[in-house]
């Protein structure tokens, strides 16, 4: 039993309608801010734009998404310069930022949970006074799974793996989230992971199978 109160809320706000709002939140803090109208509204606004006004909106999320992918490799070398100097913590975040920014990218993944690995000198459990944060991040998982939001749950587990990099459970939602979002490379990979860290547990083992049919299937 969970004795934590901040826990025992969070069990509680995931079958909630709350849920919704806090998941909204989760989006904004890990992904880079964007102007928007509010969830399942439209602005009286929006609906009565001009076409100047429309294809400007269109120029300025062109523009939006050029400065964004051309912050990846910007990103990527500061991570592996950072990796040079072994200054983990510096890696980990530039690393991170170019995952956030492509998701479907193997090699910026990899080099993720390589720094990562690398911050906890192999020690194979990660952060040892992370329990806590580890229980509200698979409560936090559990309701991104409910609400079938893949992006969440993936952000979820990247933070839990940011503590942990060895923990199976979340090596294999991280890559049926991947799954989901048809990142297959990252799917497979997640995959690997896990049955590597979980050789003495069947359950993990037999959903790895379970996942790697299914990539096959929508691969084929």
């Amino acid at each position: 039993m969970v004795k934590d109160a901040s826990i025992l809320k969070l069990i509680q706000i995931s079958h909630s309608p709350l849920w919704e709002d806090y998941i909204l939140a989760k989006k904004k803090s890990a992904t880079t801010p964007h102007s928007q109208t509010g969830r399942g509204k439209t602005s009286t606004n929006s609906k009565a734009a001009s076409p100047a006004k429309s294809s400007a909106k269109k120029s300025s999320s062109k523009a939006t998404l050029s400065k964004r992918v051309s912050r990846v490799p910007e990103a990527f070398a500061l991570g592996t310069k950072a990796v040079t100097r072994s200054d983990w913590d510096a890696a980990i975040e530039a690393f991170r930022q170019a995952v956030n920014n492509d998701p479907a990218n193997l090699l910026y993944r990899q080099k993720l949970r390589s720094a990562t690995c690398a911050k906890y000198r192999n020690n194979q459990v990660g952060d040892k006074n992370c329990h806590i944060a580890m229980v509200r991040l698979t409560v936090e998982l559990r309701g991104a799974q409910q609400h079938g939001d893949a992006a969440l749950a993936e952000q979820i587990c990247e933070d839990a793996l940011a503590f942990n990099p060895w923990n199976a459970d979340f090596l294999l939602a991280l890559a049926q989230a991947n799954l989901l979002r048809k990142h297959w490379d990252v799917a497979r990979f997640s995959i690997s992971l896990a049955t590597q860290c979980a050789e003495d547990r069947p359950e993990i083992i037999a959903a790895a199978k379970q996942l790697l049919i299914k990539i096959d299937g929508q691969q084929a």
